[in-house]
């Protein structure tokens, strides 16, 4: 009889350690205070139906932190192409963040890592994102200075150029990662409040900034047709770019647009639209050129017009900025 208790006991104690690890204690979860002093992490609780939910539930309120402080726009890129003027002409960056998450708010925070979790009795499982502060700030300070090595390059490589425009695109680039930068030191003076002072290389960016507005200025674009729908859309993409519009220009933009009904056979009137863009030098060689279309719909004709002139300039002076970078870009190497 002793013996069948013991067996019991023991049976008892080898099912409760298996249940054990599948999951961590709930009283891991209530002294979080103690797990992760404020001191030295930044964390956030999250609940889901499971533990992928819980976690991506975690590492938007841990973003919310950052969402009240951090107002920037930012394009952080997984890899970039660090240019330079030594002998390795390119160095493929890549951050040694273990993972970066891309969040609802648009904020990227860098060293994110879910810790503890917990299910309870409905099934709710519950767990903690965190963020190490002095590990996670080394990260960002070698991001950052990896930013300012590229920008001063793109600076020198802009000062020595003859060509405008290849000036202009290495500014222009230069601003790309500014602006990544400035994001990330926002961010680092959340997760490490007594960082050092950038003060240095804030007053560099806006001189950089400077010089490629002045440049942007000297660049001027002409347009063969002044007619059609588009025109005005382009003139004012490039113009907010700093840009000049001009008869004489540096660069020939030639644009059309065509809209057609087109009957579905349903209620609501229908109309089509394609349009064409090419960018030349005076020469006339052609630097790049693109065609799209697209359709939009109304319960009025004049509704149904009006959506589908939208369209067609919204995605055109998206489309135009999208192929001018990449020919900007290619006059790097890039």
């Amino acid at each position: 009889m002793k013996n069948n208790i013991l067996k019991i006991f023991y049976a008892i104690v080898i099912i409760g350690s298996l249940f054990s690890c599948g999951s961590s204690s709930k009283s891991g979860l209530s002294n979080l205070g103690e797990h992760y002093p404020e001191s030295r992490f930044l964390y956030a609780v999250g609940f889901g139906d499971n533990l992928r939910d819980a976690e991506k539930n975690a590492i938007g309120k841990l973003s919310i932190i950052f969402e009240s402080k951090v107002n920037v726009d930012q394009t952080l890129t997984e890899n970039y192409l660090e240019y330079s003027d030594d002998d390795v002409s390119t160095l493929e960056y890549k951050s040694k963040t273990q993972k970066r998450i891309n969040l609802a708010s648009n904020q990227k925070l860098m060293n994110v890592k879910t810790g503890e979790h917990f299910t309870d009795e409905n099934g709710t499982v519950s767990v903690v994102a965190y963020i190490n502060r002095s590990e996670t700030a080394f990260i960002y300070e070698e991001r950052i200075q990896n930013n300012n090595n590229t920008i001063l390059s793109l600076e020198e490589h802009s000062k020595q150029s003859n060509q405008k425009i290849v000036k202009y695109a290495s500014l222009n680039k230069a601003t790309h990662l500014i602006n990544e930068n400035l994001g990330l030191l926002k961010q680092l003076s959340i997760i490490s409040p007594n960082t050092v002072s950038y003060n240095d290389e804030l007053e560099k960016y806006n001189s950089i900034k400077r010089e490629k507005g002045k440049i942007a200025n000297s660049i001027i674009f002409t347009f063969a047709n002044n007619g059609n729908e588009i025109t005005s859309t382009l003139s004012s993409v490039l113009t907010s770019e700093g840009f000049k519009i001009g008869k004489n220009g540096d660069y020939n933009i030639l644009s059309s647009v065509n809209f057609e009904e087109v009957d579905l056979g349903r209620a609501e009137i229908f109309y089509s639209w394609e349009a064409s863009i090419k960018l030349s030098e005076p020469n006339e060689d052609t630097i790049f050129a693109f065609k799209q279309n697209g359709r939009e719909g109304g319960k009025t004709e004049s509704a149904a017009l009006s959506r589908v002139k939208y369209a067609a300039n919204q995605k055109t002076s998206k489309d135009f900025i999208t192929h001018f970078e990449e020919y900007l870009n290619s006059l790097l190497g890039n």
